[in-house]
């Protein structure tokens, strides 16, 4: 038996009170479909007459890991953000002594060490891992992670969010978590865009003394405690700081989102970045676009559904990456301006843009009109790298870029399309 939780204390906030997350009573595979479907927050416990499985004990675990050593996440302070806001490292053990460590830890211990998004496939005798995959992840969704995450009492991942859509099914002991929605990015202050971590926020949920203080939040919230046997779906984007009441197992199910559940200001924020404009594919890797492809069309969805911005910044890095190709098939010398002041490559300087457009007008591959289009998305391209945050526009603005959009999409689409 595990030992040394903490006393549970919420310092509500007088703007915006906490509301419950919602608790779905008949939890029927249809009805957790339809919370996915939704994309909503819901917690439920799984019908015991139809799971396949168990809840994960720590015996199961030293049962399973016997003399193996694992990797462990170590923090000062007990938050575990990226190695870049943070004094976050790593360290391999034996499980057993790290099982030993959770054990007999204290909350007040200043150093904490955590297995965290351990991958779970692959590991044969870990019981009830497959139920969440077989009874509620829809059929056909695709990049399914299995993740355990094991560590003491005080342990704590703060406010942050994920890309993917998120089943998090509690074996042992106890967590709080509270919940933002994804639309009040701006009050949530996260890191830059194009840094290690634009997905986790700088406002700290949890005081010394491991108080909950949600008053630090000018944002409503919704929260909960999570018991042995409880499955919290937490939907894409959905911001969330977790704190473990007592030593605590639980394994997560992560899985890509359709794009029509990821709206909201961080994706569009993402699709800014710095890494689509290099790489606009990763754009696939983290959401379903179907019945879509990653071209000119999804950019008109976008502009139709009154977002502009996400749909002007995946267009232009389209642009970008066909540049970008033609350089390397002409043997062009690629030419990138300076670097940023946090050292991450900026995008294509507009002398290599000019270079491309003009080589291809020369051999007769684009006429005037297209050459002048290609230049004008570069130029949006670097427009909508520069800006920190998403941005809204007017009227006018906007119906000028879904007629730039639907103009590429008529002359180039075709040859941009991924």
């Amino acid at each position: 038996m595990l030992h040394g939780n903490i006393p549970l204390a919420v310092i509500a906030s007088p703007r915006f009170p906490a509301r419950e997350v919602p608790r779905l009573a008949a939890a029927s595979r249809q009805a957790i479909r339809r919370v996915v479907d939704a994309a909503s927050p819901m917690v439920f416990r799984p019908d015991a007459t139809k799971a396949n499985g168990r809840l994960l004990t720590p015996d199961d675990l030293m049962e399973v890991f016997r003399d193996a050593t694992v990797t462990v996440s170590l923090s000062h302070g007990g938050a575990f953000r990226s190695r870049e806001a943070s004094d976050l490292s790593r360290r391999r053990m034996p499980f057993a002594d790290f099982a030993a460590y959770v054990e007999r830890s204290s909350f007040e211990n200043i150093d904490r060490m955590y297995l965290s998004q351990f991958p779970v496939d692959g590991i044969a005798g870990i019981p009830g891992t497959d139920m969440i995959t077989s009874r509620y992840i829809p059929e056909g969704a695709a990049s399914v992670s299995k993740n355990l995450w094991f560590g003491p009492a005080g342990t704590v991942s703060p406010l942050h969010f994920d890309r993917s859509h998120n089943f998090l099914y509690q074996h042992w002991g106890r967590k709080h978590i509270v919940i933002v929605d994804p639309s009040y990015l701006h009050q949530l202050k996260p890191g830059p865009k194009n840094s290690e971590s634009p997905h986790v926020s700088s406002l700290d949920l949890v005081t010394p003394d491991f108080a909950v203080d949600v008053s630090r939040l000018d944002a409503p919230c919704l929260e909960a405690v999570l018991e042995p046997g409880d499955i919290l779906f937490l939907p894409a984007l959905w911001w969330h700081n977790v704190l473990s009441i007592d030593a605590a197992i639980s394994v997560n199910y992560w899985w890509r989102p359709p794009i029509s559940a990821c709206l909201y200001p961080s994706f569009f924020r993402m699709l800014s970045s710095r890494s689509v404009y290099r790489d606009p594919s990763l754009v696939t890797h983290w959401v379903d676009v179907t019945p879509h492809r990653l071209d000119t069309a999804l950019c008109l969805y976008l502009a139709h559904k009154g977002h502009s911005f996400g749909a002007a910044a995946i267009a232009g890095a389209l642009v970008v990456a066909f540049c970008d190709k033609v350089l390397r098939m002409l043997g062009i010398p690629e030419s990138r301006g300076p670097a940023s002041e946090d050292g991450i490559e900026a995008l294509p300087n507009s002398a290599a843009a000019e270079t491309v457009v003009s080589a291809l007008a020369r051999q007769g591959l684009i006429n005037s009109p297209q050459s002048a289009l290609l230049l004008k998305w570069l130029e949006m391209a670097k427009e909508t790298a520069a800006q920190p945050e998403p941005c809204t526009y007017d009227d006018e603005r906007a119906t000028a870029i879904r007629e730039m959009i639907w103009t590429l999409h008529v002359e180039l689409g075709t040859v941009l399309s991924r």
